[in-house]
């Protein structure tokens, strides 16, 4: 028989925070306060325990209905977090805006990408950039409600690179791209700076939303094992992925190599968001 919600939020809570004061005993003894707990908790027996929002058990929902093949996190359980307890944990930036959750999810094999792609072969880089396309191909079968830009359900998007509160839904795309431009005008001279026009006319796609080497794991061979962190993901449009794995990562050069291989169709609006990069970042 299945312990009431209430009482699996209880025990794994209190886990949590018993391991973060095993971890930290000195400074525990010393201040009497519960040091704060990771955001990612790895559990016995292949779980993994990630304090988030409910927007990135929607979406692991989503993508684990779509093909429980793809390499992403299986969830085992989503636990509210009770109100006292939330001072510990940290959700992420929109974390006083929704609601604070615990995920119990397995454990994928491998290891984030990070600097290792830089000794990837020629053939392990071409390899996993089949891998990966063939992931993001998968996702377009996600379909964005009525061509909206928005997170999922509807609900603002959210975006690290652009602001720390969410922003949105927007209705079109044209409407996305306005805000884009008020943004621009509030961070750099635009007087200065020849912006081209965005696309209104992109389509819009089911987005990870924080793509980058430490959310693409893989094992030693360099296969693809798993894509990780999906708690910005919502519906953007379609070069935004891209845009954004190159926004910070753009002299890496193998990750630029695996990129352009896994979104081959959105030359044109990269061109472009790449002469917006400067008036992204918050």
């Amino acid at each position: 028989m299945a312990l009431p919600a209430i009482a699996r939020s209880w025990i794994y809570t209190y886990i949590l925070l018993i391991r973060a004061v095993l971890r930290q005993p000195k400074s525990f003894l010393r201040s009497h306060t519960v040091p704060e707990v990771p955001r990612v908790s790895y559990l016995p027996g292949g779980v993994v325990a990630k304090s988030t929002t409910r927007r990135e058990y929607e979406a692991l929902v989503m993508l684990n209905s779509l093909d429980p093949s793809l390499p992403v996190p299986h969830l085992l359980d989503c636990i509210l977090l009770p109100e006292h307890t939330r001072r510990y944990f940290n959700c992420g930036p929109t974390g006083l805006e929704e609601d604070n959750v615990i995920l119990l999810m397995t454990r994928l094999p491998g290891t984030p990408l990070g600097s290792r792609l830089a000794k990837f072969s020629e053939a392990q880089v071409t390899r996993l950039t089949k891998q990966l396309a063939s992931v993001f191909d998968r996702l377009k079968q996600l379909q964005p409600p009525n061509g909206s830009i928005c997170g999922l359900d509807g609900r603002p998007c959210v975006s690290y690179l652009m602001s720390l509160e969410a922003f949105g839904p927007f209705d079109s795309l044209a409407a996305f791209n306005a805000w884009m431009m008020e943004c621009a005008q509030s961070r750099i001279n635009i007087t200065e700076r020849a912006l081209p026009d965005r696309l209104d006319n992109a389509k819009t796609r089911f987005v990870h939303g924080d793509l980058n080497p430490r959310n693409i794991l893989a094992d030693d061979d360099g296969n693809l094992t798993g894509v990780i962190d999906w708690e910005c993901a919502g519906y953007m449009p379609e070069h935004w992925d891209p845009a954004y794995a190159l926004c910070v990562y753009n002299r890496y050069l193998n990750w630029i190599k695996v990129i352009q291989g896994v979104f081959p169709d959105v030359t044109e609006a990269m061109e472009i968001e790449e002469k917006w990069r400067c008036s992204w970042g918050l």
